[in-house]
């Protein structure tokens, strides 16, 4: 049986002597005896309800049901992961020998098959000392906007970075520029993670 979480609440004191608890107060200027606030229902909090009772209602068959129905999707995922239905992560390098310091170089890489890039890491001891400041596959910038990104975003150290970048068809390439602000001529490396098709 459900809790009754209303109590019944005695009316308010119409005039300030009986407020202030005073007895043969006269009554309210413009009020009458009798005429008094109606008696109301108000929320009330009823401490004799056990936690039996509570975690009863928040477990009930229908919370249960669409507590399953909402996770349905992430059971879903795990089900895929664990039974390999994902296409397999392949890996693509970036690299440039001796960057000199203070200039930009475009790095390219020509993939052998339909590539879809899903990630890019940047060694972490080469991060630090540059700069990516465009990405293209093909002719097509995939970077909403013109501008310097730090490279030590994209290393291992950083929070994992994923990217939805067009896929790269065969015969055209993946282009990075970046910019090597060390003092000294610094080896550019990096990967790309993705799916290839073909």
């Amino acid at each position: 049986m459900r809790p009754d979480y209303t109590r019944e609440m005695a009316p308010e004191p119409s005039t300030r002597g009986e407020r202030m608890g005073l007895a043969g107060s006269s009554p309210a200027r413009g009020t009458q005896d009798g005429n008094r606030r109606p008696t109301r229902k108000v929320l009330a909090v009823d401490y004799r309800v056990t936690v039996n009772e509570v975690l009863s209602e928040i477990f009930s068959p229908a919370n249960v049901r669409r507590l399953r129905a909402s996770l349905r999707p992430f059971f879903q995922v795990v089900r895929d992961i664990v039974a390999g239905h994902f296409p397999p992560q392949l890996v693509c390098s970036l690299n440039h020998k001796a960057v000199p310091a203070g200039h930009t170089v475009e790095v390219k890489v020509f993939p052998q098959a339909r590539f879809h890039v899903r990630q890019m890491a940047i060694l972490d001891g080469i991060a630090e000392h540059f700069e990516v400041w465009s990405v293209k596959v093909g002719r097509n910038a995939q970077t909403v906007n013109a501008g310097m990104s730090p490279a030590a975003l994209f290393s291992s150290k950083a929070a994992p970075v994923p990217v939805k970048w067009e896929p790269c068809e065969v015969g055209e390439c993946i282009a990075v520029t970046v910019r090597n602000k060390h003092s000294e001529p610094v080896d550019f490396w990096a990967i790309l993670v993705g799916e290839a098709d073909g």
